[in-house]
């Protein structure tokens, strides 16, 4: 069976997914769950940070970091972006595309404290368009006010989760140098009182009722999830959900994204990718915030 080493594809079947899954790198002895017809494999990166490798029957295996480093990619593509978003002064609100193990939102709440950021103004909405995640998620924060997830996740699925999304925290205060508990607590407050929302899936119909003056993009790739690199979805999304000033940044570097940051206003940066990667992207708008 063929496989694409640069980009871990394979062909449809979740059966052959596990076998695919298991022989992919970083897979030696990592764990490999399957639930609802999707398989989640929590595997390890070489800066020893976790991740976590996803597929289905329609969505080929994907990891969600570089196998280089989750957390030193984090800190690169949207670490940094975030900090000069607020050397600069933009906003403290952050929508981060793809919540995934939780890096970049932990991050941003990481370096608003660095910062002395007035944490009353912090906004962040996270968009995860898989249920186990959202769920496991909330119940890591201790929100149990959002109605369950009608998934019966397995025990060991269960575990494995609130494992990585404590790993990630401990991991990002660390190389932060903040109180892990600061930070922690920081995050649940946020939750509790609706100034982090987690959202499912972003599509052409989602709405905003806030813009952000910082933009994780860090969706799966066009073939995991193309809609959300396609021209249309990209002038829609950038012009209802961002602010002015405004600081874009992703892993990826294609032509359609630039084209459509350029419409939108946004000065292109030259920015070398991570891991090996020619080019990843930032972007910035400037001038004075837009209305609603």
């Amino acid at each position: 069976m063929h496989r694409d080493k640069n980009r871990n594809e394979f062909v449809p079947s979740l059966l052959d997914r596990q076998t695919e899954m298991a022989a992919l790198p970083k897979s030696e002895g990592a764990e490999l769950i399957a639930c609802d017809n999707k398989l989640y494999q929590f595997i390890f990166t070489a800066d020893g940070s976790p991740s976590i490798r996803m597929a289905s029957v329609d969505q080929r295996p994907e990891a969600m970091h570089h196998s280089g480093g989750a957390l030193t990619e984090s800190l690169y593509i949207y670490g940094e972006a975030l900090l000069s978003a607020l050397e600069q002064n933009f906003p403290p609100t952050v929508l981060s595309v793809g919540l995934g193990c939780g890096y970049n939102e932990w991050i941003a709440l990481g370096l608003c404290l660095n910062h002395r950021v007035d944490t009353s103004q912090i906004l962040i909405e996270s968009f995860e368009n898989d249920p186990v995640l959202r769920s496991e998620f909330l119940a890591f924060v201790g929100n149990f006010d959002e109605s369950p997830s009608t998934t019966a996740i397995p025990p060991e699925l269960h575990v494995s989760c609130q494992k990585i999304f404590a790993d990630v925290v401990r991991r990002v205060a660390e190389s932060l140098r903040v109180d892990e508990k600061t930070l922690r607590q920081l995050g649940q407050t946020l939750v509790r009182e609706g100034r982090w929302r987690l959202r499912d899936a972003l599509d052409l119909e989602t709405t905003f009722d806030r813009r952000f003056a910082v933009i994780f993009y860090d969706a799966f790739s066009s073939k995991a999830t193309p809609t959300l690199w396609t021209d249309e979805f990209l002038d829609k999304f950038l012009h209802l959900a961002t602010t002015t000033p405004c600081v874009f940044a992703t892993y990826a570097s294609t032509v359609t994204l630039k084209r459509a940051l350029e419409r939108a206003r946004f000065e292109l940066k030259n920015q070398v990718g991570f891991g090996g990667k020619r080019e990843s992207t930032r972007a910035y708008r400037y001038g004075t915030v837009d209305p609603l």
